[in-house]
C-alpha cells in the first residue's frame, strides 16, 4: 500500500485494525534509499521498477492501492495520452505479479449530475483504461454511505451497497484495547471461533443469524467469527431479503497454514526502518502483531534418502 495522503501510523494501520485486517500481510510502502544511503519518498511516476522487484522478492502479493493514483502520472493528468502512457506500467505491474491494483481518486469539484465516471478527476482516461470503477458518496444529513458500481467491464456495471459507521464511546485507550489482543490470547480466540464454527456447520449449513446468536452465546464477537469463516473456506449464499445468508462447510477443505516472511520484515512498528538491500531500494512497513493471532508456518524437515543398492554395496566392499 503506498499512500501520500494519509500517516500509516494515525491513521492506515488504525483503519485497518478496526476493519479486522490481518496486519502482518500488510506493507506499506514509503521511501527509496539511494546508494549513498540518503531517503527519497517514493514516487509512483519514477519508482515502479524498484516496487516491482520488490514484490518479486516478497511473493504472493495479491493487491497493490496507490492512493492517489494520480500521483502515477508523470505527465499532464488531463491529457488522455499522458494518462495512458503512464498507468502502463501499473497495468504491466499487475500482469506480471498476478495481482489487483487498485487506484483511489476523487471528483472533480462542481461536476455533480454528470456520469460518475466522467467526474474523476483528471482525463476519462482513468476511468477508461480501469477495468471497474466504484464510487462511493456520503448521504447529506445522515450517517449512511453508498459504494456503487460506475463501471465494470468484467461484472455487473449496476447496483451497490448501503454501510453506515457506529459512533462508539470511551477513552482511545479502553477502545483499542478491544482491539489489539495479546498474541496468545488471539490464537486461542481464533481456534476456539474455528473449532465452534466447524462443530455447528458439521451437520449442514445454517443460517448467519443463527450462527450469530450461537457465537454471541459463546461469547466470540462476529468479526472474530467471519475470520474463522474466510479460513475454513466457508461459503455463504443469498437466501432471499428476509432470510438473509447461509454458510456451509466446503465440500472439501484443504488446511493452510499461515505464512509469514519475516526476513523481508524491513521496518519495526516503531518506525525504524532497514534497506530492502544494498544499493536503490524500496522501504516498506510491514506490520507485526497480527490482531488474528497468526502463527508462523512450521517447517516439515525432510526424510533423509536411502542411498542406491549399488552406493550400499561399494561402502560395504
Amino acid at each position: 500500500m503506498w499512500s501520500s495522503e494519509d500517516d500509516v501510523s494515525d491513521t492506515l494501520v488504525p483503519r485497518l485494525m478496526a476493519a479486522g485486517a490481518d496486519l502482518s500481510q500488510v506493507y506499506f510502502v514509503c521511501n527509496v534509499a539511494k546508494t549513498d544511503g540518503e531517503l527519497m519518498p517514493f514516487d509512483p511516476a519514477r519508482d515502479m521498477p524498484l516496487l516491482s522487484a520488490r514484490m518479486a522478492d516478497m511473493g504472493n502479493v495479491r493487491l497493490l492501492l496507490v492512493d492517489p493514483v494520480v500521483s502515477a502520472i508523470g505527465g499532464d493528468a488531463h491529457r488522455a495520452n499522458d494518462v495512458r502512457r503512464d498507468l502502463q506500467p501499473l497495468v504491466d505491474l499487475a500482469a506480471r505479479h498476478g495481482c489487483g491494483v487498485t487506484g483511489i481518486s476523487h471528483f472533480a469539484k462542481g461536476s455533480s449530475g454528470k456520469a460518475p465516471v466522467e467526474r474523476v478527476i483528471g482525463s476519462q482516461a482513468f476511468g477508461a483504461l480501469a477495468r471497474m470503477v466504484l464510487v462511493t458518496v456520503k448521504e447529506e444529513g445522515a450517517e449512511r454511505r453508498i459504494l456503487a458500481r460506475a463501471k465494470s467491464n468484467i461484472a455487473p456495471d449496476d447496483g451497490g451497497f448501503a454501510y453506515a459507521l457506529e459512533r462508539i464511546e470511551g477513552s482511545a485507550r479502553d477502545i483499542l484495547g478491544e482491539v489489539e489482543q495479546d498474541d496468545d490470547e488471539a490464537q486461542t480466540e481464533q481456534a476456539g471461533a474455528e473449532a465452534l464454527l466447524r462443530d455447528l456447520l458439521a451437520d449442514g449449513p445454517l443460517r448467519a443469524r443463527e450462527l450469530k446468536a450461537d457465537a454471541d452465546g459463546a461469547g466470540f464477537n462476529w468479526k472474530t467469527m467471519q475470520r474463522a469463516a474466510t479460513r475454513l473456506g466457508v461459503e455463504k449464499r443469498k437466501i432471499g431479503m428476509k432470510e438473509g445468508w447461509e454458510w456451509a462447510l466446503p465440500k472439501r477443505t484443504h488446511s493452510e497454514e499461515d505464512t509469514k516472511r519475516t526476513e523481508l520484515r524491513t521496518m519495526s512498528p516503531s518506525g525504524s526502518a532497514v534497506p530492502f538491500g544494498s544499493g536503490v531500494a524500496l522501504r516498506s512497513a510491514p506490520l507485526d502483531g497480527s490482531a488474528e493471532g497468526d502463527t508462523p508456518r512450521e517447517l516439515e524437515s525432510s526424510a533423509k534418502k536411502e542411498p542406491p543398492d549399488d552406493e550400499r554395496v561399494r561402502d560395504s566392499v
